[in-house]
């Protein structure tokens, strides 16, 4: 099932022994929609569902989904970069200006790929920036091991 993505509702489904699949990637890489010579994954500053995995001692499985920042276009670039403004200030899911299929808010049909590694779990004494770094580095190693098979073997990975 599904269930929201704050600390709480992923706390308590550990706690009672589940398994928690957060992929990370979203809004703000749909946003990005680049159909240029880069994939970008905002990932950088987000750190806190490694803090979770430690607190939980649970592990972290790495994964990432080729062709994400495909599926949509964003024509005129002001409306797009307007809308960044407007949700990173007021914080709130406005209608997102994007364009997909016959102009409409469906994704263009295109190939995804997700590639799935091996679960890492948190060194004892580790820090939540180094094991977020291992989590990272782990992506970029999927991304490395499994572009060279996708439609975008000539774009580079950007993390944000």
């Amino acid at each position: 099932g599904l269930i929201p993505c704050d600390r709480k509702s992923i706390d308590r489904q550990l706690r009672r022994g589940n398994h928690v699949g957060l992929i990370i990637g979203g809004v703000e890489e749909v946003l990005e929609g680049t159909f240029d010579d880069k994939d970008v994954l905002f990932l950088r500053g987000r750190k806190g569902f490694c803090k979770v995995a430690m607190d939980q001692k649970a592990g972290l499985v790495p994964v990432y989904a080729f062709g994400e920042n495909q599926l949509f276009r964003h024509e005129p670039s002001w409306v797009l970069s307007a809308w960044k403004v407007i949700n990173r200030v007021a914080k709130v899911g406005a209608p997102l200006p994007i364009r997909g299929w016959c102009g409409l808010p469906v994704p263009y049909r295109r190939e995804l790929v997700i590639a799935i590694g091996e679960p890492i779990f948190a060194a004892e004494g580790e820090t939540v920036d180094q094991f977020h770094a291992r989590y990272v580095a782990a992506v970029e190693g999927l991304y490395a091991a499994h572009v060279g098979s996708t439609e975008g073997k000539e774009r580079p990975l950007v993390l944000v």
